[in-house]
């Protein structure tokens, strides 16, 4: 992860986002705000920082809110501070170190991130230290069990649900659940040729390079592929708000997975981890 790039690859504001896709990003932040009532909340690997200022109108709400954003990405974090509200701080970091004093959050997110760290075992740890006494981490990641798993550029390592219920453990949190959602459903012959085409192109190394060195110009005409399959929903809004977030995820539940082995039953999975 250190000293990569990940802006041409990351959810930007304007970004065309199937309707899958717009659900999942939205559900994180329904999961996250469950849980914010009078929390201090880091979010590791913010990005562009849509959903941050959703959390912190939550927060408000309840309590005085105290949001902070990290990312290792400078660019992602301009994005970030041009659009978000001076409440919400930002900060650059790597996640394998953390640069925040043990126990200063009481809630800590990283959303579709950890496959990219090089030592996911570390950020974890680093997660826990960084919490409060019966604080929460909270994961969201692709599952690489569903049946047409493809994983994505410059990441490294998908866990899958008894690889991170043990490295959670392993890392010191005392409480873990695991939890699927946005169910498996048979795809379309369209999905499932835009699935070969991605498997093609992530596993040739020449394209691999090419297709990121030429990600910001190709992020529109993938959209639309992608389209040809899912229904482009809509752009992604510079914020998500309290409307958008409710009509994104009608039918979003979460399903209790047992630890000890994998799912092959849905897309996405959420780890919670309490210290």
């Amino acid at each position: 992860m250190r000293g990569s790039d990940y802006l041409a690859i990351t959810e930007l504001p304007g970004s065309l986002l199937t309707n899958e896709q717009f659900s999942r990003f939205a559900h994180r932040y329904a999961v996250a705000a469950g849980l914010v009532s009078g929390a201090r909340v880091l979010e590791v690997a913010c990005g562009a920082g849509v959903g941050l200022g959703y959390l912190a109108g939550r927060m408000a709400e309840t309590a005085p809110a105290q949001v902070v954003g990290m990312d290792l990405t400078v660019g992602l974090l301009q994005e970030a501070r041009a659009r978000l509200p001076a409440a919400v701080a930002l900060a650059g970091g790597d996640a394998h170190h953390l640069p925040f004093a043990p126990n200063s959050f009481d809630l800590a997110l990283c959303f579709e991130a950890i496959y990219y760290l090089a030592d996911a075992g570390a950020f974890l740890a680093e997660g826990r230290r960084v919490l409060a006494p019966g604080g929460t981490l909270v994961l969201c990641l692709t599952n690489p069990d569903w049946p047409d798993f493809v994983p994505g550029l410059l990441t490294t390592r998908y866990p899958s649900v008894p690889e991170l219920a043990c490295s959670l453990e392993h890392a010191g949190f005392r409480h873990v659940r695991l939890y699927g959602a946005l169910p498996v459903t048979a795809a379309s012959r369209l999905q499932r040729m835009r699935h070969r085409l991605r498997r093609i192109v992530l596993k040739s190394r020449p394209a691999l390079r090419l297709a990121s060195r030429l990600g910001p110009w190709l992020r529109p005409w993938a959209a639309r592929l992608m389209g040809l399959g899912d229904g482009v929903a809509r752009p992604l809004p510079p914020a998500l708000d309290a409307i958008t977030v409710a009509q994104a995820i009608i039918g979003e539940g979460m399903t209790p997975l047992a630890l000890d082995r994998p799912d092959r039953a849905h897309r996405v999975l959420y780890a919670l981890a309490t210290r």
